[in-house]
């Protein structure tokens, strides 16, 4: 079949944290047939959706752009599954759904990012405690090898290789479609409380007692130290029902705001201990101030940095870190404690600092990061000395039994992905089955040793 609308061109690229950029060659398909018609004429590969895993998962030499193959291919509006190409947001799917009445079951902090990498990172939310991580929520997926055969699984048909795709971060091909069940919802508002903790005992107690709530984060002001060790603003909710909203409101609207945009990189060092200490305790005392109850719309409460575009470039030119662990539910409280002490430290700092609470992951997805416990983001200029630390971060981790999400890494070392991931082996396996020249590689496999 003739490419004849499939386009190529050389670009730096890298992922959302900006660091370590590659000049890669970026294909953009305008099809799936297209996809299929280049596998054969491609040494090596990795499918890149829109850029928003931090570090070097969907960067390579070589990346299929999925970007155009974003269409709804069936969506029932009686049950609420959807069919969609791989390569449409998680925006895009809410713009067609929320109309009527049905909400992705997991989101992460952006609908920025695609269906494809949704699968291929297992995301989670702020309900993985109740609903799991993504793929949970999947009836199938369709999706292309290294050497171009085209494969739908599930988790009853070519259940390993579902499962393996789930979390794979790309490496078991590039998925095309998927089926996914829709949450309904009454309306697309969201009845929030914030309560405010002062140390991290209130924080991670407030977890362990509200079970219930169906969504739950916790902001941590990475700075406090001695008493106020781990305080922060928990943000618990759930969808509103109509009942619950005031007389005229409409039920189910978009709400699509105009984000400001951050125009071009900020100096190096904007964000250092001392800015980060006055934004957080501006942060934490303003909510000594409001309201502990009420009805806020669904995107600043699922998705508060969308409104900031291009907020990466607030790190400057060298690019940030997100490190995002998580630590098994028995030793979670000296854990978190633990890792805050040394950040303490280092004197380092986070400017961003979440807590989620997860529930239990699933045994048969050899690299999805979710495990019963709770996991911590945090977001760390780019300098040695931050990576110093974040070593010794992987130290403590390793030694609690966590791991490292591996959407979020640029950075650690293979023998701790080996520690965290246990059946690590068992992804390869499969990789090695259906693309058995090893042409799907980005430089997160290559790092890591996985291909």
């Amino acid at each position: 079949m003739p490419l004849s609308s499939t386009s190529k061109h050389q670009e730096w690229i890298s992922g959302w944290g900006q660091t370590h950029p590659v000049h890669a060659t970026i294909i953009t398909p305008k099809s799936n047939d297209e996809i299929q018609a280049l596998a054969p004429t491609l040494q090596q590969w990795i499918p890149r959706g829109m850029g928003k895993s931090y570090g070097d998962a969907s960067v390579g030499h070589a990346v299929i752009d999925s970007h155009y193959l974003n269409q709804v291919i069936n969506f029932n509006q009686v049950n609420g599954i959807i069919t969609c190409n791989a390569g449409i947001s998680l925006e895009d799917i809410h713009k067609i759904s929320i109309p009527s009445g049905w909400f992705l079951p997991v989101v992460p902090g952006t609908q920025l990012i695609s269906i494809g990498g949704a699968i291929a990172a297992d995301i989670h939310g702020k309900n993985h405690h109740q609903s799991g991580s993504f793929s949970d929520h999947i009836h199938s997926l369709t999706m292309m090898t290294g050497e171009g055969e085209i494969i739908t699984c599930s988790t009853e048909k070519d259940s390993d290789i579902f499962y393996a795709t789930c979390g794979g971060m790309g490496l078991t091909g590039i998925i095309l479609s998927a089926t996914i069940q829709l949450l309904a919802i009454e309306t697309s508002w969201i009845t929030q409380s914030v309560t405010q903790t002062k140390n991290l005992e209130e924080t991670l107690t407030y977890f362990d007692e509200n079970s219930n709530v169906p969504y739950s984060v916790a902001w941590l002001d990475s700075l406090a130290d001695q008493a106020s060790l781990g305080r922060g603003i928990i943000f618990a909710g759930d969808h509103s029902k109509k009942s619950e909203l005031a007389a005229g409101t409409p039920s189910l609207i978009l709400d699509t705001p105009a984000p400001i945009t951050v125009p071009c990189h900020a100096p190096n060092g904007l964000i250092n201990p001392i800015t980060m200490s006055i934004f957080n305790t501006f942060y934490y005392h303003q909510f000594s101030f409001k309201p502990a109850h009420g009805i806020v719309s669904y995107r600043p409460f699922f998705f508060p940095l969308d409104s900031v575009g291009h907020w990466n470039r607030l790190y400057g030119h060298r690019g940030f870190l997100q490190y995002q662990c998580v630590v098994p539910l028995p030793s979670g409280h000296d854990s978190i404690k633990e890792i805050l002490e040394a950040i303490l430290k280092a004197k380092t700092g986070s400017f961003l600092a979440v807590l989620k609470r997860l529930g239990a992951g699933n045994p048969l997805k050899p690299l999805s990061f979710p495990m019963e416990g709770y996991t911590l983001a945090l977001d760390f200029c780019h300098t040695p000395k931050v990576l110093a630390l974040l070593t010794h971060l992987d130290e403590i981790v390793e030694r609690k039994g966590g791991r490292i999400y591996l959407a979020k890494d640029a950075r650690m070392s293979t023998s701790t992905l080996k520690s965290g991931y246990p059946d690590l082996d068992k992804l390869i396996t499969i990789k090695r089955r259906l693309d058995p020249h090893n042409k799907i590689q980005s430089q997160l496999s290559k790092r890591l040793n996985i291909t």
